[in-house]
């Protein structure tokens, strides 16, 4: 039988999160803030207050899980192995294949622990049918922020069925860490913004604050030497510790930096200002709703995108006006609004046949008048978004600022909206995705207003007159809003 060696918190934070009772919980900080470590030991501590077996005996069964095996083993397994060597035990598992390692333990108040730790990943599975069949006493999941909030959810359904002899007493826990993760991901949606009954998220500081953790291992100086060399986005991420983006090198729009382009706070409608709604059609239509403050700022205000998940639903026309109806009633009612739309969505009707292109339908649908944009040109879109991104105003102030709630649009410009690669080499169009639909529904609003179209010389750019759809109704008319 064994002793594990000393083992020492990363700091309060760490502590608090291996005592935690919590069904749920992750801890989340810094990259090198002991997150792993401390993931792994929390399954051992918790080995030595399960309940007995038998007099004298705690048998228990560890489950550590990632995505994928590889990085189990490049980086969860060294960890585990640095403090709990395979001559502690016996260790079995080929490469790319699960991994156990069996530990016998002393414990403090005599007899043993029989501690079974089995490393797995998912892969391309369902967690369900990565663990068809196994039972287990407790689950931590490394980098859980890389999988769905399913996994902890499905992980803690499953969780104190090992061993039987116990199973109506045994404890049921499920955890995990993470570095700071994307603002899409369900650390984001589940643990901070909504948080689950039961599930708790303990935040480590930023690597920058005199309380950071782990700075007895790293030395004091370890974050801010990182923090002078690391681009803006990795920082905040990385050290200090603020969900943020993953830059990605084909990014069409370099220039935009998540800390000057979004508001720490939600921003205001303007009295007095029209919005300027641009669209993208097609089968996943977008809309971006901004305004132009009197210093010239460009306010994205609101996003309407059917990559998210409340509005995967709104495809067809007709149902995209009517939530861009409720979303303009919501976000900004009454405010007067100009809608300009991809210039494809005008065709393929037959008018003489009384048909309604795309924008006719959205048109009625939504209220408004929908005016088509004059030019499609990729370069004139993407340099008319360019330019707001690029200004600076007075005081500083950025030429474009998006509201916090538009968390789609951030991702879209930091890392989803990307030029097309093929063989290493960069193409001159954007790759089609979700993010090519809001982002170019951006460039549609801002064409006209940044007075691009009017500056080129290119024969044919200009359309004569904008085409304007055929609107019935307005669903902010004083008779519609009665009920507000």
């Amino acid at each position: 039988m064994s002793s594990p060696r000393p083992w020492t918190s990363p700091g309060p934070v760490s502590t608090a999160f291996v005592d935690t009772t919590a069904p749920v919980s992750v801890l989340m900080g810094p990259a090198a803030g002991g997150k792993t470590v401390t993931g792994l030991q929390r399954g051992v501590l918790m080995a030595f207050r399960w309940p007995e077996t038998a007099p004298g005996l705690r048998r228990v069964r560890f489950l550590v899980m990632r995505q994928r095996m590889t990085d189990m083993e490049a980086s969860t397994i060294p960890s585990w192995l640095a403090w709990y060597p395979k001559s502690l035990g016996h260790f079995v598992g080929k490469e790319g294949s699960p991994k156990r390692h069996a530990i016998t333990l002393r414990h403090p108040d005599g007899g043993r622990i029989e501690l079974e730790v089995h490393f797995r990943g998912i892969g391309e599975q369902s967690v369900d049918d990565a663990l068809r069949g196994f039972e287990f006493s407790y689950a931590y999941v490394d980098e859980c922020d890389l999988m769905d909030a399913d996994v902890m959810a499905t992980l803690f359904k499953r969780a104190g069925r090992y061993p039987a002899e116990t199973l109506a007493i045994n404890p049921r826990q499920v955890w995990g860490t993470c570095n700071a993760p994307e603002p899409d991901s369900w650390v984001v949606r589940e643990m901070i913004e909504n948080p689950r009954e039961g599930w708790v998220l303990y935040r480590q500081p930023s690597g920058l604050s005199p309380e950071a953790e782990n700075l007895a291992v790293l030395g004091p100086d370890f974050y801010r030497q990182q923090a002078a060399v690391l681009p803006d986005y990795e920082r905040r991420r990385f050290i200090e510790n603020i969900p943020g983006l993953v830059r990605e090198e084909a990014a069409v729009y370099p220039e935009f930096s998540e800390a000057v382009h979004v508001s720490p706070k939600p921003l205001p409608v303007l009295s007095g200002a029209p919005l300027r709604i641009g669209v993208d059609a097609g089968g996943s239509p977008a809309a971006a709703v901004l305004q132009r403050a009197p210093d010239g700022q460009w306010r994205m205000l609101a996003e309407l995108s059917t990559h998210d998940r409340e509005r995967a639903g709104v495809v067809g026309p007709r149902r995209f006006g009517e939530a861009l109806a409720a979303l303009l009633a919501e976000r900004a009612p009454g405010v007067a609004a100009e809608v300009v739309a991809d210039p494809a969505a005008a065709f393929g009707a037959d008018r003489e046949a009384g048909e309604s292109s795309w924008i006719d339908i959205v048109a009625r649908a939504a209220g408004l008048p929908v005016t088509t944009a004059r030019s499609q040109d990729p370069t004139l879109r993407m340099e008319a978004l360019r330019r707001p991104l690029t200004r600076l105003l007075e005081a500083g102030k950025p030429g474009l600022v998006l509201d916090p709630s538009c968390r789609l649009m951030a991702r879209a410009l930091a890392r989803d909206y990307r030029w097309q690669v093929t063989a290493g080499r960069r193409g001159d169009r954007a790759v089609k995705n979700w993010a090519s639909h809001l982002v170019e529904a951006a460039q549609y609003a801002l064409l006209d207003a940044e007075g691009l179209a009017e500056a080129s010389a290119r024969p044919g750019l200009r359309r004569p007159l904008p085409m304007q759809a055929r609107i019935e109704w307005n669903p902010f008319a004083k008779e519609t809003m009665s009920w507000l």
